[in-house]
């Protein structure tokens, strides 16, 4: 997990898939507080 400018990017690799997963959050500067969470 990294973060990158105004964008959190989280990678997801699974070992019974081929090809990892993205997932990108757009940080809303309006919001005070943010959560991001992976079910």
């Amino acid at each position: 997990m990294a973060n990158h400018q105004d964008k959190l990017i989280a990678v997801l690799w699974f070992y019974d898939t081929r090809a990892p997963q993205f997932q990108v959050w757009q940080n809303d500067t309006g919001l005070e507080q943010q959560m991001s969470s992976i079910n």
